[in-house]
């Protein structure tokens, strides 16, 4: 990326409170109306156009002093954010404080700048700025008396045991990460599950309480929560996001610094109510989500305000679906619809395509296949990222294509689409015993489907395999994505996918 393009980047990522923040500072020195005139020419651009830009600079002949603005512009955006976050930031805040400390104990001002140490480790000590604690420390043991040299390294080693505590727990989270990466989210073979139990082969996995710092118990708390939904324990996953969500709200000032973490608790715990079916508080952590940039300032951004929204029509359409209001569901989709087509950017990997294959299974559900192929097709238009996520969908996306030409009659399409899903499956290793029935019901009949009576028949049969082949706790986790067993059976008996799904309902309840 080149420098031009970089001040580009920088002038674009600003938010609206951003850039009045700049030019209000900037605009204080008459010196700085040029690089006010070229902030505004570059806000203006949609793509970067350097001769536009050269254009408005008045001409050719001030390509150098074009080139000396553009670097003071950047440095001045640089140093107008350092103020802006300044009082946002805690490392800010602390920066500072330790800056005047260094100051006032260069002019030997010893009684101020102890007063400020203070501060400095009050506040390190609350929000876990471990490094800062450590410098602090050292700058006590410099200047002002302490009890003894082994009270120094005492303290020392009490802050470095809680880094490291909080590092071992990181890599725990992050090893186990990785194999879900190569697994995929929910694990359907048992030697894949005993890659992920090695993966969490750790004394720190087992216990809460060797976790020493709030850190600690978020990685303690995700890794976890992964580790139970990955395996298919969801009443687990139930209760660990739970206390996730609890044990942030009882550190409400570190929300405040990392709101990202709060969101993530939160959006953990809402997709395990979906999976236990517990809806008590589901829309109360819904609005908690939804409202997060507004309670915490660290939060008040256009790419957290995105991914927030983005989640919650993810959960509300799953919340349709799972609880079969359709109708609901369908008002929400034009919704859905306009603001992704209006937001350019979709942050958080795979998002989209998971809030696609919702609508799809929606609209495939009140049998408008046109409208579900529609939303399936920009899921398979899309790369197949390596997030297990991604792959979870994209799998279960080449299934809905079979089922979505199947019911629009699309036979000879269907053909191919066959065999591009097979090799799909293959390739991402998600050719399990559920998909492989599925994939030869569809290789054995594909020339037969208009044969209702011996289609009746074919489909009964795979009813059956199907039922014994769920019986196995890891195939059955399949039904978890779309209940293929209600959907034959509305073949077989001749009636309304939804109307089975319902009876269903009432039937478990």
């Amino acid at each position: 990326m080149s420098k031009n393009s970089e001040l580009f980047s920088l002038v674009k990522s600003l938010s609206s409170s951003e850039k009045r923040y700049f030019k209000l500072q900037a605009s204080v020195f008459r010196e700085n109306n040029s690089l006010i005139s070229l902030f505004d020419q570059l806000d203006k651009q949609e793509k970067y156009d350097a001769k536009e830009l050269l254009k408005e600079f008045k001409s050719k002949k001030k390509d150098k002093q074009l080139s000396d603005t553009k670097n003071r512009l950047y440095n001045l955006i640089l140093k107008s954010m350092r103020a802006y976050n300044a009082s946002r930031s805690v490392d800010n805040q602390l920066n500072i404080m330790l800056q005047n400390i260094n100051f006032l104990l260069h002019k030997k001002l010893l009684k101020q700048a102890e007063m400020e140490l203070l501060k400095v480790e009050r506040l390190a000590t609350l929000h876990e700025k471990f490094n800062y604690l450590l410098e602090a420390i050292g700058l006590r043991w410099s200047y002002f008396n302490v009890e003894s040299v082994k009270t120094m390294y005492a303290a020392q080693r009490e802050v470095i045991k809680k880094i490291d505590n909080s590092t071992q727990y990181h890599l725990m989270l992050g090893t186990l990460a990785e194999a879900i990466a190569k697994t995929g989210t929910v694990v359907r073979d048992k030697s894949k599950i005993k890659k992920i139990k090695k993966s969490v082969n750790n004394p720190l996995f087992k216990d809460e309480r060797k976790a020493l710092t709030i850190y600690s118990k978020i990685y303690y708390f995700l890794t976890q929560f992964f580790y139970c939904r990955t395996i298919g324990d969801m009443r687990s996953a139930y209760n660990i996001s739970g206390r996730f969500v609890k044990h942030l709200e009882d550190h409400r000032e570190f929300i405040h610094q990392n709101p990202n973490a709060y969101r993530s608790a939160l959006n953990n715990y809402l997709v395990s109510q979906l999976d236990n079916k517990k809806f008590d508080n589901f829309y109360e952590c819904i609005e908690k989500l939804r409202s997060i940039p507004d309670n915490y300032p660290n939060a008040n951004n256009p790419e957290f305000v995105n991914a927030v929204q983005l989640r919650v029509f993810e959960l509300r359409m799953e919340y349709c679906l799972v609880t079969l209001q359709l109708n609901e569901g369908l008002r929400l989709i034009p919704e859905i619809e306009g603001w992704l087509n209006q937001v350019k950017v979709v942050r958080e990997p795979g998002i989209e395509i998971t809030i696609c294959m919702s609508i799809v299974q929606l609209f495939f559900m009140v049998s408008k296949y046109t409208d579900a192929l529609k939303w399936l097709n920009r899921i398979l238009n899309q790369s197949n990222e390596n997030y297990a996520i991604v792959k979870d969908v994209h799998a279960l996306a080449r299934i809905m294509d079979l089922l979505i030409h199947y019911e629009i009659g699309n036979i000879d399409l269907l053909e191919y689409r066959l065999r591009s899903a097979e090799r799909f499956l293959v390739k991402e290793e998600r050719h399990f015993k559920f998909e492989s029935e599925i994939i030869l019901f569809f290789k054995k009949n594909i020339r037969q489907f208009s044969e209702k009576d011996k289609m009746k028949t074919e489909l009964s049969t795979l009813k059956d395999k199907l039922s014994k082949i769920v019986k196995d706790e890891l195939e059955q986790q399949f039904l978890n994505y779309f209940d293929f067993n209600s959907w034959i059976e509305s073949k077989i008996l001749n009636r309304p996918f939804a109307e089975i799904l319902k009876e269903k309902v009432v039937g478990d309840q």
